[in-house]
């Protein structure tokens, strides 16, 4: 059983200069990989913000998580990431606020459009606590300063369980209106969310869809062929990749989907984490990492550390690695590379306005 005992006083900062030390195994890795891909990608999944943006106090639902192990990530964290992970790659990001309770949402949207490098894009973070917010909302989708349009169901002071209450209709009218795509993360995975994606396709049938982590979790759903069989019947739909280490995932979205619908996401800054995924018998899919961050359990992780494998990578390189060994599965020889060149660059140009 995993222990009750109060969650520690997080280290942000010595979480970063931890995860900024690769091993001799990842840097040989990543070389193999970044060989493979082209020389500009684009990244359709970033969250940021500075540490003036946050009170953790406010976050303590998400704290238990691994979502919350970064809250802190500047342009300037951002762009040594990239010099990390992807050296001699040129990076271009499509930029928003970390989705949980407890970030300065109007903050970050003011940050990221004065502060963002020219070359990347920065999606609004939606708020719809109240009026106020949702014509807050409204009002800077009409500005036309934003690529994209993100809101999430974790961010409100009650957690939302529907998508109409935190994408409510008033701000999809305007996206919809404006050609501005959101970028939807249920409360739930994809295939237990379709009576409301049917609903949303119904109501705003000229919004472009963006499923972020291709509207699963960690394990593949063992009715998720079928799902994505029915999304692909909705052209305006699409998915990204981010935190997705599951080539089986990948590839069955590619099928049904196609390459030009799968979109490269990495989910920085939780790209960082050395992360490994198991089933837990009480608990089910679980994370095991290599670093006592304030979610990890200590009885959990001593209980089941011998599962971990020999060499823990990155979460990004995992996710890259499934990326290509899915398109290499799906794609001919002949049409390999046209499929990375779509996944890794052309789709998030051509949806996110690069």
């Amino acid at each position: 059983m995993v222990s009750k005992e109060p969650i520690p006083t997080p280290d942000f900062r010595a979480y970063f200069a931890h995860s900024m030390q690769p091993t001799e195994y990842e840097i040989g890795f990543r070389d193999v990989l970044n060989d493979q891909l082209p020389s500009s990608i684009v990244d359709v999944h970033t969250h940021a913000a500075e540490a003036s943006h946050f009170d953790i106090t406010q976050a303590q639902s998400i704290l238990d998580k691994s979502a919350s192990t970064f809250p802190e990530t500047t342009i300037e964290q951002s762009q040594q990431i990239d010099a990390l992970l992807h050296p001699g790659v040129l990076v271009r990001k499509l930029r928003f606020a970390h989705a949980f309770k407890g970030i300065s949402h109007r903050a970050v949207n003011e940050y990221l459009l004065e502060n963002s490098p020219e070359e990347d894009r920065v999606a609004l973070f939606g708020i719809s606590e109240n009026d106020e917010e949702i014509e807050y909302t409204r009002e800077e989708l009409r500005s036309g300063q934003y690529s994209g349009l993100k809101m999430y169901y974790c961010s409100s002071s009650e957690e939302k369980t529907k998508l109409y209450e935190y994408f409510p209709k008033e701000v999809l009218e305007v996206a919809e209106e404006v050609d501005v795509p959101i970028i939807l993360h249920p409360p739930k995975t994809v295939s237990r969310s379709m009576d409301e994606i049917r609903a949303l396709a119904h109501d705003f049938p000229d919004l472009r869809v963006m499923l972020a982590h291709v509207g699963v979790t960690w394990t593949y759903p063992t009715n998720f062929s079928a799902t994505m069989s029915e999304v692909a019947g909705y052209k305006n739909i699409s998915v990204d990749t981010s935190g997705v280490t599951n080539p089986s995932i990948i590839a069955t979205a590619l099928e049904h989907l196609g390459p030009k619908r799968v979109l490269y996401g990495s989910d920085e800054p939780l790209n960082l984490l050395r992360e490994f995924t198991y089933t837990n018998p009480v608990l089910g899919p679980r994370l095991l990492t290599d670093y006592p961050y304030h979610w990890v359990h200590k009885d959990e992780y001593e209980a089941h550390k011998h599962l971990l494998p020999e060499h823990l990578m990155y979460c990004e390189l995992q996710q890259v690695d499934a990326l290509l060994v899915a398109i290499r599965g799906v794609a001919s020889a002949r049409h390999a590379d046209s499929y990375v060149q779509s996944v890794f660059h052309d789709n998030g140009q051509r949806e996110f306005g690069f």
